[in-house]
C-alpha cells in the first residue's frame, strides 16, 4: 500500500496527485509543498480548501494554509472547510477526481506492465512518477462538455508538449547552456540514453532518468525504434522518487581491523568507608531534637523548612541531636541500627586486611598506599551510645531513613577516603569536569520529575514540549499504557501492579505527581443509574472496586506530603469521592487545599459530530498541596445559563455519554497550566531562577553571611543576572581595566 494525496480544483477541474512519504504532515513538509505548488501553479488569488474531518488530513490542510499565506504573494484569501463526517458526498468534487485519478492509474499501469513483460509492485519508485503522470494525462488531454482541456482553462493555452509513452526509453538533449551543457567536451554526444518519467508542468520540460540514475529536465526529446523502447532492466533500477532525486547508493560494508588486546575487567569495587549518622530533615522536626542556635543547616531548615545539600552541621549540634536521640525509643532503635552498620563495615575491612586484600580507594596508588598493618585499623566511629536493640523499629521511620539516604549526601562526611569507582566518573575526570558536581547535579535534576498515575502521558508529554518549565517527565502509568517490564498494562485491579507502582513511586520520588483515577462509579450520573439499575449487587462490586483505587492513590498522595513532595488530585466537582473518609483525611493534612474550575476556561469542546468547536463546561474538582498550583486551576465560567464566558463564546454541550468520554482527556491548555502552576510553585520556594539555567539549592545563606560581615561588600554592586553582592575593589579594579582598554584601542 502507499499513500496518495490528490487535489482537484473545482473551477478549472485540474487534478494533481502525488504518492507522499507519510499521511498527514511529514518532516520536510513535502505533502504541503505539493499543495503549494498546485495553488501556485492554479494563480487562484481567492481559495477555499475543503477536506474532510481526518485528523491528519485537518493537519494537512492548516499547514497548506500558512505556507500558501507566506509563500504566494498573489492569493488575497485563503480559508478551510471541512465535509461532513462519515458523508463522502458532501466532498463531491474530490471523490470525482479520486475516481478518475483511480480508473486512468489502472489503465497506465496495465500497459506497462505488458509491454514490460513483467508485474510493477505497488511500492516500487516508478509507481510515484506514474501517479503524477496520470493526474497531468488527465489534465493535458480532457476535455469538458465546452470543448477545452483542464490545463486549457487554468494556463490559457493548449499544452504543448509531445507525448511519449511512460517508461519509455528516450534519447535526451543536454541544455545549450549551464553546466550539463558540453559535459565531454566540444567532440561529446549531443543527445543521451534515458527513460521517459512524465513531465514537469511548472518549466514545461520533460522528466528524464539518465544513465546514471539521476532525474533531469530536458527541453527536447528524440523517440528511440519501437524495439529500444522498453527495457525492464532499466525501469527496475530506478530508485529515485519525487521526495528524493538523487539515486541512493548502496552502503559500503567496511570490515572490522584486526583484533587488538581488549581492557582488562573491572577489578572488585572498593569498599566503602561506613558514613556519619545522616541527620535528616525527619529527625529535626521530630519532638525533643529541634535545632541548634549557631548552626547553620539548622538556620537553614528553621527558615524554609528543608535541608541544604552541601551545609553540614557543627560538631556541637551534632553531639546535642544525638544526645536528643537516645532519650526516646525510636531514636535509641535508629542509633542502634547505625551502630550495627558501623561494625559491620569494620569486620569487612579488619577481614580484607587479613586477608592481604585491602581495596585501593579511587584514584589511589597502590605503590604509595599504607601497609597492610595500617590498612587494618578501623576508623573511629562517632562518640557511642549505649542503644538497647529495639524490639520493633518504626515502619515509617524506616521509610524516611531509606528515602533521605538517596535524596542528600552532601552534608555526609565520609569517615575515609574510599569512594564508589564508577565509569562515567572516571570518564568526567578524565574530561576535566569534577565528579562530584556531575553526581549533585544529575540526582537534583532526577528529582524535579513530574509524573502522572491513572492518566496517559498528558502533563508528561506536555512537560517535554515545554522545557522552559524546568521539570522533567516522568512515568505515566495506566491501563492504556504497558509496562515494559512484562509488556501487560498497568491494571491497578491486581494488587501486584499497585504494589510494583508503589515502589516505582518511592524509587523515582518524583517532586509532582498528578493523578486521576477512575470517577464513573463516583459520578451523579452513576448515582441515578443505582436507582434503576435491576442489578444492584453488580453496582455495589464497582463502588467498592472504585473506593479501593482510591485509597490506593490517595496513600499515594500521603507519601508524597511526608516526604515534603507535592500532588494534584482530580476529580468532577459533584463526585461524591470528595466525601469519603480518605480524601477528606488528605485535605485535613496541613497545607493541602481544594478548589473547583470549569475545564471550558481550559480549551475542553466537543471534538466531533453536529456540536463540533461547543464548550464542555464540567466543572471539576482540584485538591493538592502547592497553593500556586491550585491558584493556577481555579478559573470559573462567569457567564449565565448555557452562555460561555470564554473568549470564542459559544452554548455549553451536554457532558454525557461520547462527549464526556472525550472530556476526560486533559486539554492542552490545561496541562500547560498545570505545568505553570507547577513552574511557580518551584520558584516560590526557590528550587528554581528565572535568572539561572537548571535546578538550583533554595538559598546561599552560607556564602550571604561572610558578605554580610565583610566590609568589602557593602552591597552596592551586585551581578545583573543572580543578584550576586560583588566586591567593591574588584568592581572598580574591573572598570578601570575595561576603560583601559577602549582608551588603547583608540575609542
Amino acid at each position: 500500500m502507499v499513500k496518495c494525496i490528490i487535489v482537484r480544483c473545482y473551477a478549472t477541474k485540474c487534478v494533481f496527485a502525488h504518492v507522499v512519504p507519510c499521511k498527514g504532515v511529514d518532516e520536510g513538509n513535502f505533502t504541503a509543498k505539493l499543495v503549494v505548488g498546485a495553488v501556485s501553479w492554479l494563480g487562484h488569488t481567492r481559495l477555499i480548501l475543503k477536506s474532510d474531518g481526518e485528523p491528519a488530513v485537518r493537519s494537512l490542510v492548516k499547514k497548506s494554509l500558512e505556507e500558501i499565506k507566506h509563500t504566494v504573494k498573489d492569493v488575497e484569501q485563503a480559508s478551510s472547510e471541512r465535509s461532513a463526517a462519515y458523508d463522502s458526498q458532501s466532498n463531491g468534487g474530490a471523490e470525482v477526481g479520486i475516481r478518475t485519478v483511480r480508473g486512468l492509474l489502472r489503465s497506465l499501469r496495465l500497459c506497462l506492465e505488458k509491454r514490460l513483460g513483467a508485474r510493477l509492485p505497488t511500492q516500487h519508485p516508478l509507481m510515484a512518477w506514474l501517479v503524477e503522470h496520470t493526474a497531468l494525462l488527465l489534465n493535458a488531454c480532457s476535455r469538458g462538455s465546452d470543448g477545452i482541456t483542464p490545463w486549457e482553462r487554468a494556463r490559457g493555452r493548449p499544452f504543448g508538449l509531445r507525448l511519449h509513452g511512460f517508461g519509455e526509453s528516450v534519447l535526451w538533449k543536454q541544455p545549450l547552456k549551464g553546466p550539463q551543457h558540453d559535459v565531454h567536451g566540444n567532440l561529446g554526444p549531443r543527445q543521451y540514453c534515458g527513460v521517459f518519467l512524465g513531465y514537469n508542468k511548472v518549466s514545461n520540460t520533460y522528466r528524464v532518468l539518465s544513465e546514471e540514475g539521476h532525474l533531469v529536465k530536458a527541453r527536447g526529446l528524440t523517440a528511440r525504434p519501437e524495439e529500444a523502447k522498453w527495457n525492464p532492466e532499466k525501469l527496475a533500477a530506478v530508485t529515485v522518487t519525487p521526495w528524493d532525486l538523487r539515486r541512493r547508493e548502496a552502503a559500503v560494508r567496511v570490515e572490522v581491523g584486526e583484533p587488538v588486546e581488549r581492557h582488562a575487567a573491572p577489578a572488585e569495587a572498593p569498599t566503602t568507608n561506613p558514613r556519619r549518622l545522616k541527620i535528616t530533615k525527619h529527625m529535626l522536626s521530630s519532638a525533643g531534637v529541634g535545632t541548634t542556635d549557631g548552626c547553620p543547616q539548622c538556620r537553614h531548615f528553621r527558615t524554609f523548612g528543608e535541608t541544604k545539600d552541601g551545609l553540614p552541621h557543627t560538631e556541637a549540634c551534632r553531639t546535642r541531636i544525638l544526645e536528643a536521640m537516645n532519650q526516646s525509643d525510636t531514636g535509641r532503635a535508629k542509633l542502634a541500627r547505625h551502630e550495627e552498620r558501623i561494625d559491620r563495615a569494620i569486620a569487612e575491612r579488619i577481614e580484607a586486611a587479613d586477608a592481604g586484600a585491602r581495596p585501593a580507594a579511587h584514584g589511589e596508588n597502590p605503590e604509595t598506599s599504607l601497609p597492610s598493618s595500617s590498612a587494618a585499623t578501623p576508623p573511629t566511629p562517632e562518640p557511642a551510645y549505649t542503644a538497647p536493640a529495639a524490639a520493633a523499629a518504626d515502619s515509617h521511620d524506616d521509610d524516611m531513613e531509606a528515602e533521605d539516604a538517596v535524596d542528600e549526601d552532601e552534608d555526609q562526611e565520609m569517615m575515609g577516603c574510599v569512594t564508589v569507582q564508577d565509569e562515567y566518573l572516571s570518564m568526567l575526570g578524565a574530561l576535566g569536569c569534577p565528579g562530584k558536581a556531575f553526581r549533585r547535579e544529575h540526582r537534583k535534576a532526577c528529582r524535579r520529575v513530574v509524573a502522572e498515575i491513572y492518566s496517559p502521558p498528558r502533563v508528561t508529554a506536555m512537560a517535554s514540549l515545554l522545557p522552559k518549565m524546568k521539570l522533567l517527565p516522568g512515568f505515566a502509568l495506566d491501563i492504556t499504557c504497558a509496562d515494559p517490564e512484562d509488556g501487560q498494562p498497568w491494571d491497578f485491579n491486581d494488587p501486584a501492579k499497585r504494589l510494583k507502582a508503589r515502589e516505582r513511586l518511592r524509587q523515582e520520588k518524583p517532586l509532582f505527581l498528578v493523578g486521576s483515577p477512575m470517577c464513573t462509579a463516583w459520578c451523579t450520573w452513576q448515582a441515578l443509574n443505582a436507582h434503576r439499575s435491576k442489578d444492584p449487587a453488580k453496582m455495589q462490586r464497582e463502588r467498592v472496586r472504585a473506593r479501593l483505587h482510591l485509597d490506593f492513590v490517595m496513600n499515594l498522595y500521603r507519601e508524597q506530603v511526608e516526604a515534603g513532595r507535592f500532588f494534584l488530585h482530580e476529580h468532577p466537582a459533584h463526585a461524591s469521592s470528595w466525601g469519603e473518609d480518605v480524601t477528606r483525611a488528605i485535605l485535613d493534612l496541613p497545607g493541602v487545599g481544594r478548589v473547583d474550575a470549569d475545564q471550558c476556561q481550559y480549551g475542553s469542546e466537543v471534538t466531533f459530530g453536529k456540536y463540533q468547536g461547543q464548550p464542555v463546561k464540567k466543572p471539576t474538582g482540584f485538591m493538592s498541596n502547592a497553593p500556586h498550583l491550585l491558584r493556577r486551576l481555579s478559573k470559573r465560567c462567569e457567564a449565565e445559563g448555557k452562555r460561555c464566558s470564554r473568549r470564542q463564546g459559544g452554548e455549553h454541550a451536554l457532558c454525557s455519554g461520547k462527549v464526556a468520554k472525550e472530556a476526560a482527556k486533559y486539554s492542552d491548555a490545561l496541562c500547560k497550566a498545570m505545568l505553570r502552576g507547577m513552574y511557580e510553585e518551584m520558584r516560590e520556594r526557590g528550587i528554581v531562577n528565572d535568572a539561572e539555567v537548571g535546578l538550583h539549592a533554595v538559598t546561599d545563606d552560607a556564602d550571604g553571611d561572610f558578605r554580610t560581615h565583610d566590609s568589602r561588600y557593602s552591597g552596592r554592586y551586585r551581578d545583573d543576572l543572580t543578584g550576586q553582592v560583588l566586591r567593591d575593589d574588584l568592581v572598580r579594579a574591573a572598570r578601570v581595566q575595561e576603560l583601559t582598554y577602549f582608551k588603547d584601542k583608540g575609542v
